[in-house]
């Protein structure tokens, strides 16, 4: 026999553990497994308010004593009515908590999950998913919040409200490949979550959150329209407010969503099987 007749040796993976065939599989194995990480997001969830009196409901709390007292002294030094400025304010800071949590926490997806990846065959989907799924069981929460701001001020949304389930969708896609790409950058390079976690707060200054167009310099506008947090905010906010949404928001999120997803195919084929080790 020569040297090449040997017997062949086949590490985790198989023959497709670099390709994008072992990638669709670690992600349809990953969405299989939603009784598992549904659960882990749970139990995040209640693991953080542990003892508490109120549980979970703080995270409704701490918006409404944040929106009652930024909102109140935001209004007045812009000089807008209350009545305009403080549901959509509740409503962009509920969405603006939602991509802080999926940025920031998505760095941690795989580092918070090395005691099990060490000792399990866990595909790196399903860790991905418990941080998406969380960030939305918290959303759902502050959502309280919105719905009574909403009737608060008496907001009658139309048929456009129809679109805040599409939007949340293109919410979720998007959460999964930034949880992917952040996730295994900071797997590798432990500098990542500090600089993810800077540039979240400058991004937060630029973000028309606590600011409306109309009422910034036309400098701060401009750059409003090339961040893309202001297009992700438009098509969940102004459903609900009765307001269209712009074509070029929805035009603005399908194209980051498709070219996220690339970026994130690339990541999976080419380092899921090292992330175990980085971690």
């Amino acid at each position: 026999m020569g040297g090449n007749d040997g017997p062949e040796i086949i590490v985790y993976g198989g023959p497709q553990i670099r390709s994008f065939a072992g990638a669709l599989q670690d992600f349809t194995s990953g969405v299989r497994a939603c009784n598992y990480w549904h659960s882990l997001a749970w139990n995040d969830i209640k693991a953080r308010y542990r003892r508490s009196w109120l549980g979970e409901f703080w995270m409704a709390i701490n918006l409404a004593i944040f929106i009652l007292s930024v909102g109140t002294v935001y209004g007045v030094l812009l000089n807008m009515r209350l009545s305009d400025y403080l549901p959509q304010l509740t409503i962009g800071y509920a969405f603006w908590l939602l991509f802080s949590s999926l940025t920031i926490e998505g760095c941690q997806t795989f580092i918070l999950g090395a005691g099990i990846l060490h000792q399990q065959r866990v595909p790196l989907t399903a860790f991905v998913l418990r941080n998406v799924d969380r960030a939305f069981i918290t959303l759902a929460h502050n959502l309280v919040v919105v719905v009574v701001a909403i009737g608060i001020f008496g907001i009658r949304p139309n048929w456009t409200v129809l679109l805040f389930l599409p939007a949340l969708m293109l919410w979720w896609l998007n959460g999964m490949w930034l949880s992917f790409i952040a996730g295994i950058l900071s797997a590798r390079f432990r500098d990542v979550p500090q600089i993810v976690a800077n540039f979240v707060q400058i991004l937060f200054l630029v973000s028309p959150v606590l600011w409306r167009d109309d009422s910034v310099p036309y400098s701060l506008r401009l750059i409003s329209r090339f961040n893309p947090i202001s297009h992700f905010l438009a098509i969940v906010r102004n459903p609900l407010l009765g307001s269209d949404v712009p074509i070029v928001s929805w035009a603005v999120v399908c194209a980051i969503t498709i070219a996220g997803w690339i970026a994130a195919a690339f990541l999976i084929r080419s380092y899921r099987t090292r992330v175990s080790y980085w971690i």
